[in-house]
């Protein structure tokens, strides 16, 4: 579930500070629900998350890589990597760490900046929401667009050495 889906509200019901620390909460509890989902159903999961597939081999990473991972997937708020962060090579204190010191950024500048943008004027709050969700729409889809197969593959025809047509 996109974040701003509960981010907005909470910023407009409880203010900035009891909102980011609500919202800190929420993303902790629903980070490890998905790290524990993914470590007890392990493979199943790409049945449910296609687009998790290309992380399959998460598990190789190191503890370093799986931690300093964690921590920028967090940042970058990708959806879904709580998922394939159960599969990585790393304790669930480490996730939990990660998880914590990944989060407390973005949320806090969405909730400050949200909250200046509601403060100001509630055309420049509503300026606010609607640019969010358009970033977090192009980035859902950009995301998929990226992970989706490609529907045809080129081929260049080399049994002649001056015939380079394209076959697909």
């Amino acid at each position: 579930m996109p974040t701003f889906t509960v981010d907005v509200p909470g910023l407009l019901m409880f203010g900035l500070f009891p909102g980011f620390f609500y919202a800190e909460i929420g993303i902790i509890i629903g980070a490890s629900i998905a790290f524990f989902i993914s470590r007890v159903f392990k493979h199943e999961i790409f049945r449910f998350f296609p687009s998790l597939a290309v992380h399959k081999n998460a598990h190789t990473w190191s503890k370093n890589k799986a931690f300093i991972a964690v921590f920028l997937m967090r940042v970058s708020a990708i959806p879904f990597f709580d998922y394939v962060a159960g599969f990585l090579n790393i304790s669930f204190l480490n996730f939990f760490i990660a998880t914590i010191f990944g989060s407390i950024l973005p949320t806090f500048l969405f909730y400050y900046f949200g909250m200046k943008a509601f403060t100001f004027s509630k055309w420049y709050g509503i300026t606010f929401v609607t640019i969010t969700i358009l970033a977090t729409f192009i980035g859902i889809v950009a995301n998929q667009c990226k992970n989706s197969p490609k529907t045809q593959s080129t081929k260049t025809d080399t049994s002649h050495p001056h015939h380079t047509e394209t076959r697909r």
